[in-house]
């Protein structure tokens, strides 16, 4: 199984959504693509270079098994809900994770883009919200037979 984590980057200021997540879903055997690292590749102030930012990211969204998005209520982000729009157009199951201490709605224009059941509320990206995107990632429908536990796994 293969994720793309997408989420804020360049205006998340000092926030980390990746690596707690990443190593969790790493312990469980699940794959992850973070599009932060693309932007280590690349000049942001070089025209061609964000295209190709978009394109790698983008390619790599469509190409994985699911994309989960967390976004956080206080944090700006404009390629978030792009990518969301591309996974709802490519006919993508994601999983969203809406991060909010102060209980703000999902915006309509998301909400409309993401399954109801496969939206995860918390206030924080603690320890048990980690354990919920890990447990659902597990059970999505049709995703049983990409993914297995490392225990159970063929060798």
């Amino acid at each position: 199984m293969l994720v793309y984590l997408g989420g804020p980057i360049d205006l998340a200021g000092n926030k980390d959504y990746r690596t707690n997540l990443t190593k969790a879903l790493h312990r469980e055997g699940i794959n992850v693509f973070d599009p932060k690292d693309a932007f280590k590749m690349i000049k942001l102030d070089d025209h061609m270079d964000a295209r190709r930012l978009v394109e790698i990211n983008k390619q790599a969204m469509l190409n994985c098994t699911v994309p989960v998005f967390v976004m956080d209520a206080n944090v700006l982000s404009v390629g978030t809900p792009i990518e969301i729009y591309i996974a709802y157009e490519a006919n993508k199951r994601s999983l969203m994770v809406w991060l909010s201490d102060n209980d703000k709605p999902i915006p309509a224009y998301i909400s409309a883009l993401v399954r109801e059941s496969d939206i995860i509320c918390s206030s924080s990206l603690d320890g048990d919200t980690i354990d919920q995107i890990v447990n659902k990632l597990k059970s999505m429908k049709g995703l049983e037979t990409a993914y297995q536990p490392p225990n159970k796994r063929k060798k």
